[in-house]
């Protein structure tokens, strides 16, 4: 296989290119890109502390009652939470309902075994009567 079928590019020309070219190395590790958070920016401190922004942060829960700041994570942690406590409830609610409508459909069958059993019973009685 040719370099050019394995990089897509055809081979330097010159043997100064190819040197140079085998000299390369992309040695670099992965690392994390570091994180910014902009309402604890102190450039844009001035424009958090506008009234109507608070206003707005406080309506999307990113200030607590007390005017301190909550940070995302612990905010989409706390949705988190909140929606699992939420989906567990549903699942829970669901549940009873599902046992309800058994236990009242096991009810109606016990009940229409019963007067089936009394109804024979009656006949046979009535049988015995004759």
């Amino acid at each position: 296989m040719s370099t050019w079928e394995r990089t897509l590019r055809p081979s330097p020309s010159s043997q100064s290119l190819l040197a140079r070219a085998a000299g390369f190395c992309v040695a670099g590790r992965r690392t994390p890109l570091p994180e910014y958070d902009p309402l604890t920016d102190h450039n844009l401190h001035h424009y958090w502390r506008s009234p109507t922004t608070r206003a707005h942060l406080y309506e999307m829960g990113f200030i607590a009652d007390d005017g301190s700041l909550i940070s995302l994570d612990q905010y989409r942690r706390k949705l988190h939470v909140i929606e699992g406590d939420m989906h567990r409830a549903e699942q829970l609610r669901e549940r009873r309902a599902c046992r309800e409508e058994q236990l009242q459909a096991d009810q109606v069958a016990w009940r229409k075994i019963e007067l089936a059993k009394e109804k024979r019973a009656q006949e046979i009685r009535d049988r015995k009567a004759e």
